[in-house]
């Protein structure tokens, strides 16, 4: 038995430091949704992918970031390293979806109004949902719409 008085949270704030100082390197999560963590821009980017390849993302503060490494087996890589199965990196599709920038974003595919057109549609399963014009035909299609609510600026 080791007398070694180095805990989990200790290992997990040292991650964190490093991460902070060498943002071109993420913590790849390994548990499912691929979470992946990165300090980008002065802020910690917590990001996990669903079934339907939207990513999500949620900005967290040092202790919450502390917290989440010391209770998961991390590896840590580069970000160019961080692929997914289409041969992009999860950092890749954060940009593309504008997961940090405030843009609002479609509900199912996650493309944000920089890119495509937004409408807010009543479903009838999600409720109100904001979904590109893409998305809308799909859910259209399968009934899922209610009705529109409002058409949203053009991208």
């Amino acid at each position: 038995m080791s007398d070694s008085s180095t805990t989990r949270r200790d290992i997990a704030r040292h991650q964190a430091r490093y991460l902070r100082s060498n943002p071109d390197v993420c913590a790849d999560m390994a548990v499912p949704n691929h979470p992946y963590l990165r300090f980008h821009d002065g802020q910690w980017q917590w990001v996990s992918m669903d079934a339907r390849n939207r990513v999500d993302g949620e900005a967290l503060d040092f202790e919450t970031v502390v917290d989440r490494l010391a209770q998961r087996m991390v590896t840590l890589k580069p970000t160019e390293d961080a692929h997914l199965g289409s041969g992009t990196t999860i950092w890749e599709r954060v940009e593309a979806q504008d997961v940090f920038t405030g843009h609002d974003r479609c509900f199912w595919c996650g493309h944000s109004e920089r890119t495509h057109d937004l409408g807010e549609y009543e479903t009838t399963e999600d409720g109100i949902c904001i979904l590109c014009d893409g998305c809308e035909d799909d859910w259209n299609r399968d009934d899922q719409i209610v009705g529109e609510i409002r058409r949203r600026a053009e991208a």
